[in-house]
């Protein structure tokens, strides 16, 4: 905002003189500052783009390691976030998601004193550590409980046997998106 923009907001035997307009002047600078770090301010308000001093401190905060590249923190962090309250399928493939993008192919089973994590890696071929989503769960599962995470790809051995037979295929799976992300279960 310019000194003549903010003049035109006040009445007119005000704006000629020398002290307001040394007000202006000063305001104008102070309004051109905060316009130039509202972005950053904006992004430090988000997990996933702030920068690495308020990384730090969310680390802090949630009691977490600062380890990994800036990415990998803020996914940790993100994953700690999402973690919050209790323990359920949906909170684990929320946990999961942060890791993969947003988009996960994931089966998720509690067997007796286990707790299977399978995840399918994303189609655009993107790499994210598995350690990494296992320590994020790990913190929040019990400790009688066990936790086994790993990656998972179907064969077409699998696709087929769970179909019974190639034509079965057609019949079990609306489209060939839904063979590829097919978990055997």
């Amino acid at each position: 905002m310019s000194t003549s923009s903010l003049s035109r907001l006040l009445p007119d035997f005000y704006g000629g003189t020398e002290e307001f307009q040394a007000i202006f002047y000063a305001e104008e600078k102070a309004l051109e500052d905060a316009a130039d770090h509202l972005e950053t301010v904006f992004d430090d308000t988000t997990v996933l783009q702030c920068c690495e001093e308020v990384l730090t401190r969310w680390e802090h905060a949630l009691g977490l390691d600062s380890v990994g590249s800036l990415e990998q923190r803020h996914m940790v962090v993100n994953a700690k976030m999402r973690g919050q309250g209790p323990l359920s399928k949906e909170k684990i493939l929320n946990i999961v998601s942060s890791f993969t993008g947003g988009e996960v192919t994931a089966y998720v089973s509690f067997s007796g004193s286990t707790i299977l994590v399978q995840v399918l890696p994303p189609e655009n071929g993107e790499l994210f550590d598995f350690s990494e989503i296992r320590k994020a769960l790990e913190g929040r599962i019990p400790a009688h409980l066990q936790l086994t995470v790993n990656r998972y790809y179907s064969t077409w051995e699998d696709i087929a046997s769970a179909a019974q037979n190639w034509q079965g295929i057609g019949t079990d799976f609306s489209d060939w998106g839904k063979v590829k992300d097919y978990i055997e279960r």
